[in-house]
């Protein structure tokens, strides 16, 4: 069997405190789904157990994914969100 070194594997990151996740918890609030972007932000960080993520949380996945450490990974679809999957 020829072994070409390649793998290949997913990160599926929750909802992480960037631009763009302060814009989805705005939109909860902005369409009627919470009374505040307070509420809005309580509300979704209540549905990550181990609550909102960093980027750095993201970006040490990655780093796992592409080093040594996961070299006989592949074909994987690690969920990388806070335990919102669970």
């Amino acid at each position: 069997m020829l072994n070409y070194g390649i793998r290949i594997n997913s990160l599926h990151p929750g909802l992480v405190k960037t631009e763009m996740g302060a814009e989805v918890i705005k939109g909860f609030a902005r369409l009627g789904f919470a009374a505040s972007e307070e509420a809005a932000e309580e509300y979704v960080e209540s549905l990550h157990p181990l609550g909102l993520g960093r980027p750095k949380n993201v970006s040490d996945a990655v780093l796992f994914l592409a080093g040594e450490t996961s070299a006989w990974i592949t074909g994987a679809e690690l969920a990388c969100d806070g335990g919102f999957t669970s």
